[in-house]
């Protein structure tokens, strides 16, 4: 059987052969021991130490609670976290679905307003507010907010004019 002695255990031995040399000495081929001086000022130290190792241990168990504990929480943040997420997603598909069936409301009422005659559907524009008026003209076609235009209040008209113009504005700003 071969021994091979790696880097690590050439170093531990060396350690260890030091340890002893330096309590013992051999004399005559019997091995003698030597008391080990101590200086008063290092048993004291030694004690600190044993005190400092006994305070890095409890930390250290104080640490690995911590850790556990943050950990659960953690995963119990992710968990409501999830849940959040799912929650946020169902309601954008509410409204993804009220929206949708608010634009197929407002198209339906649009092409409904299309084939009104002019003189009949401006006294039901002049009874709107003018931003629902230039939102409702402004998803018909020109030729047909032409014809309804003149048909209006001449105040309305130009105030409605007015908005539909800084909707336009703002349509521009934004590409």
């Amino acid at each position: 059987m071969k021994f091979q002695l790696s880097r690590k255990g050439f170093l531990i031995g060396g350690i260890v052969c030091l340890i002893c040399t330096t309590n013992t000495s051999l004399y005559a081929g019997e091995m003698v021991y030597r008391p080990v001086k101590v200086a008063p000022g290092e048993m004291e130290t030694v004690s600190r130490l044993g005190e400092w190792g006994k305070s890095l241990d409890a930390r250290e168990k104080s640490v690995t609670a911590k850790e556990a504990e943050l950990a659960t929480l953690d995963s119990e943040v992710e968990e409501k976290l999830a849940r959040l997420l799912a929650l946020q997603q169902r309601v954008q598909l509410s409204l993804d679905l009220i929206q949708a069936a608010k634009d197929k409301r407002f198209k339906n009422l649009i092409k409904t307003y299309s084939t009104m005659s002019p003189s009949k559907l401006a006294p039901l524009l002049g009874q709107m507010d003018d931003a629902t008026v230039a939102e409702i003209l402004g998803a018909m076609k020109p030729d047909e907010v032409a014809k309804i235009l003149p048909k209006l209040d001449s105040q309305q008209a130009v105030s409605v004019s007015r908005v539909m113009g800084m909707l336009d504005l703002k349509s521009q700003a934004s590409q």
